[in-house]
């Protein structure tokens, strides 16, 4: 009797089964715009736009919006699309300001500003070989990459460190290498090569970091490049959103959710400007 009940108990549950259809709101699509310029190279930016991650829709690429470009409130130029990227022949002026306006379409009106800080910490590299050996006995040599901080504001720097390959005649990035208590956890890595730091350590103080170069990762001469840049507050955030929203494993589908940081008006994405400093080591 007791299994009869039972199996009347679990026909009931079964047949109280319903579907329900749940009426999600309608993804509005953005523009999307990526843009880290300079005081050394033409403003170069990336246009795309956000896609429902329900669509079937993969093609988000953006080679039609009329792209202008700002300087001090005054238009110096609609950027031409060139090979997937479009390409001004604008290099910005420290201190000046910055805007972009995107359109394209139905599509909200993106815009975004910024300007290029001012360094005046002076960045000097140097170069010495063979401090130590690794695990094989070979010699090992050292970066050092010195700079001072301007006391007076909260500051976020971008190292990049590039050596030299005799055989394809070109630079390549390195990956750090550091015993640096900033740096030795990997927490200050960046998705887009080098290191992020900001100067809640050093604020005001010249500061030293160095970095650990492999045997034979740089023979003859030019040996490496060292590129210090000064970026904003809201460029760090985002390169941390950026990180933290790339899974070490698997794909975007089945990483956490992550808000990543955004200065463009009615769209998505950063444009900001950063003041780099490079330094050829021979």
């Amino acid at each position: 009797m007791k299994q009869f009940a039972i199996i009347i108990f679990i026909v009931t549950l079964v047949s109280c089964e319903k579907d329900i259809t749940v009426d999600l709101p309608v993804y509005s699509e953005k523009l999307v715009v990526n843009c880290a310029f300079n005081n050394s190279s033409p403003i170069i930016l990336d246009v795309s736009h956000s896609i429902d991650i329900l669509s079937g829709n993969r093609n988000f690429f953006v080679n039609d919006a009329n792209v202008k470009l700002y300087e001090n409130g005054v238009l110096l130029q609609t950027v031409p699309y060139v090979l997937g990227k479009y390409e001004s022949t604008i290099i910005a002026i420290p201190g000046r300001t910055y805007k972009v306006v995107v359109n394209r379409g139905d599509y909200p009106e993106a815009t975004g500003e910024s300007t290029i800080p001012l360094f005046t910490g002076g960045l000097q590299s140097s170069y010495k070989d063979s401090v130590s050996t690794d695990s094989s006995g070979f010699p090992v040599g050292e970066i050092t990459v010195r700079f001072a901080d301007d006391g007076s504001t909260r500051n976020y720097y971008k190292i990049f460190l590039q050596s030299y390959d005799n055989t394809t005649m070109q630079f390549k990035e390195m990956i750090p290498v550091s015993n640096d208590p900033l740096l030795v956890d990997g927490s200050a890595d960046n998705s887009q090569g080098g290191v992020i730091i900001s100067d809640l350590t050093f604020n005001g103080k010249t500061r030293e970091f160095k970095f650990r170069t492999e045997f034979g990762s740089a023979l003859g001469t030019p040996k490496y490049i060292i590129t210090l840049e000064l970026i904003s507050k809201e460029y760090y955030d985002y390169l941390t959103d950026i990180k933290n929203f790339q899974p070490n494993t698997g794909g975007i589908i089945s990483s956490e959710p992550v808000l990543v940081n955004s200065n463009i008006k009615n769209g998505l994405g950063i444009f900001t400007g950063t003041y780099l400093e490079s330094d050829t080591i021979r």
